[in-house]
């Protein structure tokens, strides 16, 4: 394991890696444009990038903008140490920008957990509306 700030805690810069994972990362970074397009150069021949990203479209963030609020938090999509904000198609715009093949981006962790049942109209109504706000984070899998 390396312990540290990417890519500063990379020794050499020689060694490829098969995974490269930035698990709530990238909406804290200032360029993560720039932050994806070099970690290409440290991927093994048919590495993957794995990214979960929160989604600015979650429906309880949009809710509250809809009621002109958008209130920082020390947790959450509204974290106050979030620099960067993106929906489901935003993120992929990103990874493509960057030179990538974008293979999945998945919604989870879904507003619905334990929530209204499956044929709820209140869901059904919903979900034709703002499909991508079901969802807190996205996945992101993608490759050079």
């Amino acid at each position: 394991m390396i312990d540290g700030y990417y890519p500063e805690a990379l020794a050499s810069g020689s060694e490829r890696f098969d995974a490269i994972f930035f698990i709530d990362v990238l909406e804290h970074v200032l360029d993560p444009w720039s932050l994806l397009r070099h970690a290409k150069g440290d991927l093994a021949p048919g590495g993957r990038v794995v990214a979960a990203i929160p989604s600015i479209q979650y429906a309880p963030v949009v809710r509250q903008l809809l009621r002109g609020r958008w209130d920082y938090a020390d947790t959450g999509t509204l974290d106050r140490t979030h620099l960067r904000f993106f929906t489901r198609d935003t993120m992929i715009e990103m990874f493509m920008g960057a030179g990538y093949v974008v293979e999945r981006c998945e919604g989870v962790n879904s507003v619905w957990d334990g929530e209204w049942p499956q044929r709820s109209l209140r869901r059904r109504l919903f979900l034709r509306f703002m499909p991508q706000g079901e969802w807190l984070h996205f996945v992101v899998v993608a490759h050079v």
